[in-house]
């Protein structure tokens, strides 16, 4: 796998270098620089949420639950290229998600945009990556949440955060 090259920004999300991935999390930026994220929650229309579980040969994060689709933004894309471009590479989907929210450095580890979208599968995804894919309620993925050594670091955080946006679509 190619090492992702990603914008570094400010406290305002604005460019201020790039790098490599693995460098920058080798390194780990100050507390004033950050990188920028995606995370797309995906729906079906039940109103349950795929939650995958990552495989226990990742180097980070193994066995956890993450979000339905997440990508950093690559140097010179925009966050909603990126997201097009998680779904393509993910779940196999080619979709436009819908914006919901942007969190920050303060809230959550980098600038993050969250986005959702409805989609029932079928998913094409990395099976060495990840374990299982799975439809969660919103009581389910309470319990999990209870949980935060089950999830990655940041989903408690997001999901939470998500549970209180106006038209919330867990049911």
């Amino acid at each position: 796998m190619e090492d992702e090259q990603l914008d570094i920004v400010d406290e305002h999300d604005n460019v201020i270098e790039q790098g490599s991935r693995n460098d920058i999390y080798q390194k780990r930026l100050p507390n004033n620089q950050s990188i920028r994220v995606i995370n797309i929650l995906v729906f079906n229309h039940q109103g349950q949420l795929l939650l995958p579980q990552r495989s226990a040969n990742r180097k980070l994060f193994p066995n956890r639950y993450d979000f339905s689709c997440g990508e950093h933004v690559q140097i010179g894309e925009s966050y909603d290229q990126a997201a097009r471009r998680g779904l393509r590479e993910e779940l196999g989907i080619d979709g436009l998600p819908i914006y919901v929210g942007k969190l920050t450095p303060k809230e959550v580890s980098s600038f993050m945009q969250v986005y959702i979208l409805v989609h029932d599968g079928p998913f094409r995804y990395d099976r060495e990556g990840i374990q299982q894919l799975r439809w969660v309620n919103k009581q389910e993925l309470q319990e999990i949440l209870h949980h935060p050594e089950q999830c990655k670091n940041d989903l408690p955080i997001v999901y939470q955060w998500y549970l209180q946006q106006p038209g919330c679509l867990l049911r």
